[in-house]
């Protein structure tokens, strides 16, 4: 979801196409600030700031956007299932149902 020009606009592709009791399983970029891991954050990067040389890096999200993201998409919930770091580099795993 971190190289997606438009998240949520993803998000309403994949919900319309899931079945009923489908769900979305989410790896994206995360916040590094563990504080913000429950609020409705979404970071915005600078071209370059996460990855040298990769301008393509457009977001950062905490669990608590991704929520109000998969309401936005009329979708019931999100889970999340691990918040890890990868390389250093913070990383969300959830499932939007």
């Amino acid at each position: 979801m971190h190289r997606v020009e438009n998240p949520l606009g993803l998000l309403r592709l994949l919900s319309s196409l899931l079945a009923e009791e489908g769900e979305i399983f989410v790896e994206t970029y995360g916040l590094r600030d563990e504080r913000h891991s429950g609020d409705r954050t979404i970071s915005v990067a600078a071209p370059g700031a996460i990855y040298q040389d990769d301008s393509f890096v457009y977001w950062q999200f905490s669990a608590g956007a991704l929520a109000r993201l998969a309401a936005f998409a009329d979708e019931r919930s999100f889970e999340l299932h691990s918040a890890p770091l990868v390389d250093g580099h913070p990383r969300i795993l959830g499932s939007i149902r």
